[in-house]
C-alpha cells in the first residue's frame, strides 16, 4: 500500500473516530490485518467493536454484470464505531451468515 493511501486510511479512521464522538455511528467493511499500525492506532481499542469474518472472502459484485469480481486478496473485518458503546469487544461472524442476512446467498 502507497504512503498516500496509508495517510488516506488513517484520517478516513480518525473521522470515524470524531463522528462517533459526537454522536454517530460508522460501520466500516476494512480488510482484516490486525498487524498493522493503521489498525493498532486506530482500532485496537478505539473503535468499539471488531467483527472478523470467517470462512472466506467477500467477492465483491460487478453493478452491470451482476457477477462476483473473484480475486481478494485478503480477509475482511467489519469495524463499528458506536456512541452507546464504552467498550472495546472482538467476534466473529461466518462469511454464509453475512451473505445469508444480505440477501446474497443464492436463495
Amino acid at each position: 500500500m502507497s504512503i498516500r493511501l496509508i495517510q488516506m486510511l488513517h484520517n478516513f479512521l480518525k473521522a470515524a473516530n470524531e463522528l462517533r464522538n459526537i454522536g454517530h455511528t460508522v460501520v466500516m467493511l476494512l480488510n482484516n490485518d490486525k498487524s498493522t499500525q493503521w489498525y493498532q492506532n486506530h482500532i485496537h481499542n478505539v473503535a468499539n467493536e471488531v467483527i472478523d469474518i470467517t470462512g472466506g472472502r467477500i467477492a465483491f459484485i460487478n453493478p452491470v454484470t451482476g457477477k462476483e469480481i473473484k480475486g481478494n486478496s485478503k480477509g475482511q473485518m467489519v469495524v463499528v464505531f458506536d456512541p452507546t458503546m464504552e467498550d472495546f469487544v472482538m467476534r466473529s461472524v461466518s462469511l454464509d451468515f453475512v451473505k445469508k442476512v444480505g440477501g446474497y446467498d443464492g436463495k
